[in-house]
């Protein structure tokens, strides 16, 4: 009895060894493999945003793996090209303007990857031909279109401009502050004309319409050219004026309104004889309806475009009307640029995106 019970035992422990042995040779063969997690892009900025054709933007892309795996980047373009590798390349614009798009996927040496895309606008160039005003307000109301029609500041004050940088715009109090740009005949283009400017009304004011920029003096006395104001009355809008025969005034204004509180605004007003009475604002076009006005309350409407605009003596001004300091603009005007063309809408918004600037 004793024997067979030796016997049991010695069996059950050769066993036991045995199972033991296959399961430390199992658990060898099929080790628990810790999870693989996917890297993650926590940014990809283009600097800038915006670029002409055939520019240029730096792409970085910032991007991390939770298991400390080295990484791997690849770049595709929708049209144009990169030079550079690793997290940080430079892509150049086609020739064609548009919205085009970068992709940059990350890829552990496990198979995991995390991929993303950032947008590029590219428009034409910044248009400079047929300038015949320019001013940037680098420190002055200097004319830098090489026209020599230097503005004459009245009580107006430099100020930061949109990016934050110090005396490069000027402010103005809707009182009596203004800059007189003169009455040279450039500044009187007849047949086609384009301003462009940035605002950023303060609110409130002396009147409800505050004159950003204008050749306007008194109504019925032949002394009407254009007039480009902000309409502070209802819903703020902007309106455009040019006048025929320096007495009555065809206006258009602007289809979009704009918001009480203050804040940067690209508004361009374009004439072209029979043709264009245009208000653009940041970038897209916003026709609201047409309207013939023959002094402050007589406005009707209509649907005609001038001829042409009326030839006067009177001075251009930024931030009032000519006479008496009336109808003043109250808040920051600044690059203030005058065409005697009609701009492309094309060209409309390579203005907007000037510098990498974009509200949207």
């Amino acid at each position: 009895m004793f024997e067979l019970l030796h016997r049991i035992e010695t069996t059950t422990i050769t066993i036991g060894v045995i199972c033991s042995i296959y399961m430390v040779f199992a658990c060898s063969n099929n080790p628990t493999q810790p999870a693989n997690d996917s890297p993650v892009i926590t940014s990809l900025i283009a600097n800038p945003v915006a670029v002409a054709v055939t520019g240029q933007s730096a792409i970085v892309c910032k991007a991390n793996d939770p298991n400390g795996d080295a990484l791997t980047y690849a770049w595709t373009v929708s049209s144009g090209s990169t030079a550079g590798s690793g997290d940080s390349v430079t892509w150049n614009a086609p020739s064609s303007i548009g919205v085009f798009w970068v992709k940059c996927t990350v890829s552990d040496n496990k198979g995991a990857l995390d991929k993303d895309s950032v947008g590029i606008e590219v428009t034409v160039p910044i248009p400079t031909s047929e300038l015949v005003a320019y001013y940037p307000f680098n420190g002055n109301a200097n004319d830098e279109s090489g026209n020599g029609n230097d503005g004459l500041v009245y009580g107006a004050a430099l100020i930061a401009d949109r990016f934050g940088i110090a005396q490069k715009a000027y402010v103005f109090d809707g009182t009596q502050s203004k800059i007189n740009l003169g009455n040279d005949s450039l500044l009187n283009p007849t047949s086609e004309i384009t301003i462009s400017l940035w605002v950023n009304h303060a609110g409130g004011g002396t009147t409800n319409q505050q004159v950003i920029l204008s050749k306007h003096g008194q109504y019925d006395t032949g002394t009407q050219s254009y007039d480009l104001a902000w309409h502070d009355s209802g819903d703020p809008r902007i309106d455009f004026y040019v006048s025929e025969d320096g007495n009555h005034m065809f206006g258009r204004s602007s289809a979009l309104t704009l918001p009480r509180q203050p804040g940067w605004h690209h508004i361009v007003a374009v004439f072209k004889s029979n043709l264009n009475l245009d208000i653009c604002i940041d970038g897209q076009l916003s026709n609201g309806s047409l309207f013939y006005a023959t002094g402050d309350t007589d406005v009707q409407p209509t649907q005609t475009i001038p001829a042409h605009i009326a030839v006067t003596t009177t001075p251009a001004i930024i931030g009032s009307w000519t006479v008496n300091n009336a109808n003043n603009f109250k808040g920051i005007v600044d690059d203030v640029r005058i065409y005697q063309r009609a701009l492309t809408i094309d060209e409309v918004r390579s203005l907007y995106l000037e510098a990498g600037w974009t509200t949207e």
